[in-house]
């Protein structure tokens, strides 16, 4: 379904719901407004059959380079593919390449949102796609992440991305290869750590510090035996007000604002399958349809994709947003007075709309 992709954007939006204040609010809306359109779907615009064709054509070559090993290849040829029509047996392949090619966590995200959809359409490889995604989740490696005894971190990043809280109690999963670690402490002193995994390694990177007042970063080594993974001798500043509040505000009302316009666009798509299947009628026996309306059945089946998609997002995102603005509110009302020399710590709030992820993090 290519609405999916388009749809997927929503948990781009929530970033912006950092920008504190009613205006970071605002913007947030519009872009809720912006991403999500109802209307006629990409797949029933770009279904004429020549280019339906040179899609089963570049599938079968895609399936010839698989066979050959030249995964990178037949990846450019399942994407050529997707840009027509993105099944979930389209996406089984493209994440099968991504695997071969060490992309393991791309790999796995195609490999839950091929199975989500070969469920919802009760597809036979349903049970095919899940035993891959088991398998890939068994290679991933994953590292974890300890601070030493009575050290408060201000910022850690991974490969240049910002972590949130969540990645100093549970594992952080990772490609194979290299990586570098980064830490900042409470009072500026720096720490980086270069370290590589291999599939199915567990990996530890201690985070230590010279002594106070030193500037330069002691790198402390990473090890694959496996660490004390409880949460003794780790501090957590705590902040008594500030941006928390307003964030999960935003998340809230993004959440909200897309979940209505998920619904309408649901409605308007339910409308036109009622449309079309009045044209169809019983002309069409199975999945066999006559050649004078088999235009009309694939924009029946888009219209029906896109109404399953929209229903299934905006009730999560209703879900989304009663959580979102229940917390907001707990927030609002146990906040202290600021003080002007706290810090609100690094922020990690993860909503999951079906198998679409929300992710929002942060340090202010």
């Amino acid at each position: 379904m290519p609405r999916l992709r388009e749809a997927l954007l929503f948990g781009g939006i929530v970033r912006v719901a950092a920008a504190p204040g009613l205006g970071g609010l605002v913007l947030v809306g519009l872009l809720v407004l912006g991403l999500v359109r109802p209307g006629r779907s990409e797949a029933s615009e770009s279904t004429s059959e020549p280019r339906l064709e040179q899609a089963r054509s570049a599938f079968r070559e895609g399936l010839s380079l698989e066979a050959a090993g030249n995964w990178a290849l037949a990846l450019q040829k399942f994407d050529q593919v997707a840009s027509v029509r993105l099944t979930p047996q389209v996406r089984f392949h493209i994440a099968l390449c991504k695997s071969h090619l060490g992309r393991l966590n791309e790999a796995l995200g195609e490999y839950r949102l091929a199975e989500y959809e070969a469920e919802q359409g009760a597809l036979p490889e349903a049970a095919e796609i899940r035993a891959a995604r088991e398998e890939l989740e068994g290679r991933i490696p994953r590292v974890w992440i300890v601070p030493r005894e009575g050290i408060v971190l201000s910022r850690v990043t991974l490969d240049g991305v910002q972590l949130g809280g969540a990645s100093l109690t549970e594992p952080v999963t990772i490609d194979p290869g290299p990586h570098r670690l980064e830490a900042v402490s409470a009072d500026g002193r720096r720490f980086a750590q270069d370290f590589s995994a291999t599939e199915r390694e567990q990996v530890s990177v201690n985070i230590a510090f010279e002594s106070a007042g030193a500037s330069a970063a002691q790198d402390s080594p990473a090890s694959s035996a496996s660490p004390d993974h409880g949460t003794a001798g780790m501090t957590v500043r705590e902040g008594n007000s500030g941006a928390a509040p307003w964030i999960v505000s935003g998340v809230g009302a993004a959440a909200l604002g897309a979940s209505i316009y998920s619904l309408l666009a649901a409605s308007d798509a339910q409308t036109e399958v009622d449309k079309l299947s009045a044209v169809i009628g019983d002309r069409c026996v199975g999945a066999e349809c006559s050649e004078e309306i088999r235009t009309e059945a694939l924009r029946r089946k888009d219209a029906t994709d896109d109404r399953n998609l929209f229903t299934g997002l905006g009730y999560s995102g209703l879900a989304v947003s009663g959580l979102a603005l229940g917390a907001a509110a707990y927030l609002w009302i146990s906040a202290e007075p600021p003080d002007a020399h706290s810090q609100t710590p690094l922020i990690l709030v993860t909503a999951v709309p079906g198998d679409a992820q929300v992710l929002l993090q942060g340090a202010f």
